[in-house]
């Protein structure tokens, strides 16, 4: 691979982690559900997963395969544990669902 490719690469997922690693303090400090702020580019925290409104979509599954993709890429043990937070926190049972539990951890990807 190019050196100069390399490189780039390299502090594309340094970016990625910062912005990761200020998610993951918030996590510590909030409790809730993260919901994606469209004017910021961070996290606000919600009290409940709102699962029927378009309007107030949180986006909990795109934050938790960032941070799922970023311990892929890293290895660093904070981005699958805040995943995990964050998918746990958005399982919620929604009228007319007969499972409310989260899958089984064995469809996760591992290494």
């Amino acid at each position: 691979m190019d050196e100069d490719y390399k490189a780039t690469l390299e502090r594309a997922v340094r970016y990625l982690c910062n912005g990761a690693d200020a998610v993951c303090a918030d996590m510590i400090l909030n409790r809730g559900v993260p919901r994606f702020n469209y004017m910021t580019g961070g996290y606000t925290w919600d009290d409940d997963y709102v699962w029927d409104s378009w309007a107030n979509f949180q986006w909990v599954g795109f934050l938790t395969g960032r941070l799922w993709l970023l311990h892929l890429m890293t290895h660093d043990q904070r981005y699958a544990d805040a995943a995990m937070r964050s998918a746990s926190g958005s399982v919620r049972c929604s009228p007319g669902t007969r499972r409310c539990s989260p899958p089984p951890a064995s469809i996760c990807i591992t290494r």
